[in-house]
Formats: structure tokens, sequence, C-alpha cells
């Protein structure tokens, strides 16, 4: 009976060293329940910001592009497209004779000389290619033609 008397008292003390033993891994268990919590809490913050950052920049950048395009398209539309047409229009002017009052007088004689110019070279290259083409002392066809 003594023995069965030790035998109790040392389950009674195991039971509460066991008890014991599962309040603190409880305990440990929350804790550690809690620190992953704030940790994702944490991570999921850096996550978000990192996010609205590469948002702010994708956003920076492609309104950057659009001004550039539109920029590139506003001085392409001014310095090449519009002299272009008005010179074209301007030179069917010329080749009707006619008078074309939009440009002014200034413009009008650089495009007549423009004219001049692309006609005195024509008239080289006719002269080139005749001379490239036939003997200079027989006018006939040589070898390079």
């Amino acid at each position: 009976s003594i023995e069965h008397e030790n035998l109790i008292q040392l389950e009674q003390t195991l039971q509460t060293r066991w008890d014991k033993y599962k309040q603190e891994l409880f305990e440990l268990q929350n804790k550690i329940i809690s620190d992953a919590t704030a940790l994702q809490t944490k991570n999921m913050t850096l996550i978000t910001a990192t996010n609205n950052q590469m948002l702010m920049v994708a956003a920076c950048s492609i309104s950057m592009l659009l001004l550039v395009v539109f920029i590139i398209g506003y001085n392409l539309y001014k310095h090449l497209i519009t002299p272009v047409t008005e010179a074209s229009q301007a030179l069917t002017v010329l080749e009707q004779q006619t008078e074309y009052t939009p440009l002014k007088e200034a413009r009008y004689q650089e495009l007549h000389n423009i004219r001049n110019t692309v006609n005195s070279l024509n008239g080289t290259m006719k002269k080139l290619h005749e001379m490239a083409t036939r003997d200079a002392l027989t006018g006939c066809i040589n070898r390079g033609y």
C-alpha cells in the first residue's frame, strides 16, 4: 500500500509537471502563432508598398513615353510635314505659273531657287552620263555604255 501511495504521489507529481509543461508549450505555440502573424502582416505591408512603388514608376514611365512620342510627333509635323506640304504646293504653283499667296516672298524665292537648282542638277547629271558613256572625240558609244 505504501508502494501504491508512492506511485499515486509520483503520478500526481508527474501529472503536475505534465500540466506545467503542457501550459508552457501552449504559451509557446501561441507566441509562435502571434509572431508568425505579425511577420506575415509586416511582409504583406512591404509587398503592398513595393507594388505601389512599381505602379508609380510604371505610370511615370508610360507618361514620359507618351510625352516624348507627342513631342516627336509634333516636331515632325511642324518641321517636316508642314514645310514639305507647303513646298509641294508652291512647286505646283510654280509649274502652273500662277500666284501662290500663302507663301511669304522669301519662302517663294527659296522654292524658286530650289527648283532652279534641281533643274541645273538634272542637266549636270545628263552631261555626266553623256561623258561616261560616249567617246569625247568621236561621240560614239564607249565601253562604259
